[in-house]
């Protein structure tokens, strides 16, 4: 039985471990102190009979050291290296959970316990990790509030340009927005731009969104992922709403209005005192509000690193290549600047 805990109990810390570093370094810092913390009370529960595992071990004589799957060796990206683990670990915890009832059932609750734990960042963090990886690499962020299929028009141009589309569809009906959320999807997929629905979870629910942008008026981050697992972002414009945000602890920011804005005819333009406010915030923000190519320059000098844009590329003739424009000056912008960003500047 000891051989069976003493395997059961590494490959279980290995995968916490594994799923642990890939949301440090994903700058995802809650789940990352969640899993640590579990993974330090798991050794705790064993400590007792530590002595007890390292004298049944015995690796050389195990059939495991030389069983695997060619599926083993292959990860699609680093959220697959993130599933994987976290599967690895919750089947782990599953044997030690079943063994400890041989030798004490106080321990095998405390397992099960640790289990139901994982199984919960699992679901919290697993559909948000990839959004977050793009978010630490994002730029252009485009937000699209024409509708019907020139919406899905909008969203295929600016596939694989754009790191992030949102939709934003305002006085449209339940069925309507959730009919142009698909077509926008199906539009995306593949292209590694991420879609966000504006202000509807279950239309970003429904329609298989990356994520959810929510206003002030909208129902609570932390109620939305009840029923969304994606990235959740939120608009702040001033220090109340980005303090509010942050302890709501959203995933990413829209910080504006920088400039006078169609969009939001009534937002207080800010400007410079904005990206002041913002500096130090370790939260990824978008600056929004009237965002033009010719005002990238300036963004920069304020310390703007990504900008969200509107009109500026959605009512461009050519939308595609306005994607590109804004996007390829951004970049050249932050690289003369001499930001340490991982920005690929795009091929013609």
């Amino acid at each position: 039985m000891w051989r069976v805990v003493d395997a059961s109990l590494n490959r279980a810390a290995e995968g916490l471990r594994v799923a642990e570093e890939v949301l440090r370094f994903c700058g995802c810092a809650d789940g990352f102190s969640a899993l640590k913390r579990l993974r330090h009370r798991l050794r705790q529960v064993f400590a007792p009979v530590r002595s007890q595992l390292l004298a049944a071990r015995d690796t050389l004589s195990d059939p495991g050291r030389v069983t695997s799957t060619q599926q083993e060796f292959q990860r699609r990206d680093i959220s697959a290296v993130f599933a994987a683990n976290i599967i690895r670990a919750q089947e782990a915890l599953r044997v030690l959970e079943e063994t400890a009832k041989v030798h004490s059932p106080d321990m095998a609750r405390e397992i099960e316990s640790i289990r139901f734990e994982v199984y919960r960042i699992e679901k919290e963090w697993g559909g948000r990790l990839q959004g977050r990886v793009v978010l630490q690499n994002a730029r252009l962020y485009v937000v699209c509030s024409r509708g019907g299929d020139e919406a899905v028009r909008i969203a295929a141009a600016v596939a694989a340009v754009a790191d992030i589309f949102q939709l934003r569809l305002k006085d449209v009906g339940g069925r309507e927005y959730l009919r142009v959320a698909r077509g926008c999807r199906e539009a995306l997929s593949g292209s590694g731009t991420l879609f966000v629905v504006n202000d509807r979870s279950d239309v970003a629910l429904l329609s298989g969104a990356d994520g959810v942008h929510l206003g002030a008026q909208d129902i609570p981050p932390d109620e939305a992922r009840k029923m969304f697992c994606g990235i959740v972002g939120a608009t702040v414009h001033n220090s109340d709403d980005l303090k509010s945000a942050l302890q709501a602890g959203v995933d990413y920011l829209g910080v504006g209005a920088f400039y006078p804005t169609k969009t939001k005819k009534d937002a207080r333009v800010q400007g410079s005192a904005l990206a002041e406010m913002m500096d130090g915030v370790d939260v990824v923000w978008f600056a929004i509000g009237g965002i033009t190519e010719e005002r990238l320059g300036e963004l920069v000098e304020m310390g703007v690193e990504r900008v969200a844009v509107g009109e500026a590329i959605c009512g461009a003739d050519d939308v595609r290549g306005a994607a590109r424009r804004m996007k390829e000056r951004l970049l050249r912008l932050l690289a003369e600047r001499g930001d340490d960003f991982n920005g690929v500047i795009l091929e013609p």
